[in-house]
Parts: C-alpha cells; sequence; structure tokens
C-alpha cells in the first residue's frame, strides 16, 4: 500500500530529483490520495502532512536508491554556461569518476539522466 504500490519508478525518479533540490517537501500527492482511499480522517492526514514536512520525508522506490544517492553524490558537479550561471548539464567526466569511485553501474547512469532533465527543466522554468 502507500506511494510504492502507486508510483511507477520513472515518476519516482523525477520526484527524488525535485526533493533534493528543495523544490518539494511533505508528502506527494499519492500518498495523500491512498490515505484518503483508506477513509482515513482528514485530522489524520493533516498529521502525517505536517509529520512529513517536518522530517522532510521522501520516499525512494528500492529501484532508484543507486540513482537517487548517485545524484546526490554529484550534486556540485554542473557545468554552468555564460555570464548567466546557467546550469546545462552534468559534468560527466566527474560523473564517470564518481561513479567509477563508488560502484555504479550503467543503469544508475541512465536513472541519472532522467534526474538531471528534471533539474535542468526545473531551472528553466524557474527562468521564465
Amino acid at each position: 500500500m502507500g506511494e510504492r504500490g502507486k508510483k511507477a519508478p520513472a515518476q519516482n525518479l523525477t520526484d527524488a530529483a525535485l526533493y533534493l533540490l528543495g523544490v518539494r517537501r511533505g508528502p506527494s500527492p499519492e500518498l495523500i490520495a491512498d490515505y484518503r482511499a483508506m477513509g482515513a480522517p482528514q485530522a489524520v492526514i493533516d498529521q502525517v502532512s505536517e509529520a512529513a514536512k517536518e522530517r522532510e520525508i521522501f520516499d525512494v522506490l528500492p529501484e532508484n536508491w543507486d540513482a537517487v544517492r548517485l545524484f546526490n553524490a554529484v550534486r556540485t558537479q554542473w557545468r554552468i554556461g555564460g555570464m548567466a550561471g546557467i546550469p546545462t548539464g552534468l559534468d560527466y567526466p566527474a560523473v564517470e569518476m564518481v561513479m567509477n569511485r563508488l560502484g555504479f553501474d550503467d543503469a544508475a547512469f541512465a536513472q541519472l539522466q532522467l534526474m538531471e532533465t528534471t533539474a535542468l527543466q526545473h531551472w528553466a522554468d524557474t527562468r521564465t
């Protein structure tokens, strides 16, 4: 039950990227929907929401854990373009070094790219 049963792995990666960027805090809409579907009273839903915000809870699917750890490990490896200081993507040679040192595989890199795209899209959206 809960988010794990409902959320697709790709959506979980997107949400994780936004969470790690500080965009999303607290429970996901899916978690709240699960509580409502179970018939939880609004007071319980409010309590869960508040507790999640205070503790900065975010649920990562097991199959996404390596990608989330890798994203966090390379969080300082963004290439910045132009005088405006706009991130243009991750520095892949630096990412490769981190992957090799920490033992991540190509599957984690592919998932990392989805998280990278999410971050870049978020930053592009906030500039407009």
